[in-house]
């Protein structure tokens, strides 16, 4: 190779292989341009593939999110000041709380499909409605709660979560089966998690009396 190109120099070729090798370098660019650009697609869609893994919501979310519009369009101009979920017999149930003026509304709804099963309005004219309005957008939902409960207890079932607020503090309180009371023997027992609503700080871990 080193004597071809000596015969190359000697004969004034030198342009002539510039010329020649010039075209294999862009390739080999183009064709990591190409490898680069195909990677960087490829991450794009793992990191969507990631994030749509990450935001999926529960069956538990979805119905809770379904009442809450359904008792939105039930009621329109009512506001919303507590939700709660029961796990009973392997079945949800939903209860939404919420107020209207000299009215009291506590509606319960089924989970599949989410329907309203039983409803009471309290309208009289002494009903203090003291109540605080409930602003969901702006609290954790009930699968972040769930999930912090659940790391926080380490094992068990969630029965049971209750939203509202109190002394203005807006909390998430959730009730865990299963998991083991070193102070007691008794399976009874549940854990009681109290969660800020919108920090996502536990506030209170306790087992039930």
């Amino acid at each position: 190779m080193k004597k071809s190109l000596k015969s190359f120099v000697l004969l004034g070729m030198a342009g002539l292989m510039l010329t020649a090798v010039a075209p294999h370098v862009s390739a080999q660019d183009d064709s990591q341009e190409a490898s680069t650009s195909e990677e960087s697609v490829s991450s794009e869609e793992s990191t969507e593939s990631t994030d749509e893994a990450q935001t999926e919501e529960s069956d538990l979310q979805v119905a809770l999110n379904d009442a809450v519009a359904l008792f939105q369009e039930e009621y329109p101009n009512a506001e919303i000041e507590e939700l709660e979920v029961e796990l009973r017999n392997e079945e949800y149930r939903i209860t939404i709380h919420g107020f209207e003026d000299n009215i009291e509304y506590e509606v319960d709804f089924s989970v599949d499909p989410v329907e309203i099963t039983d409803r009471d309005e309290d309208n009289e004219d002494d009903n203090d409605n003291d109540g605080e309005a409930l602003v969901l957008e702006d609290l954790i939902t009930i699968d972040e709660a769930s999930e912090i409960a659940l790391e926080e207890a380490g094992e068990g079932t969630i029965t049971d979560w209750d939203l509202d607020s109190d002394d203005g503090r807006v909390r998430w309180e959730i009730e865990i089966d299963g998991v083991e009371n070193p102070d007691q023997d008794d399976d009874d027992n549940k854990l009681h998690i109290e969660i800020d609503a919108e920090t996502g700080d536990i506030l209170n871990v306790e087992f039930d009396d």
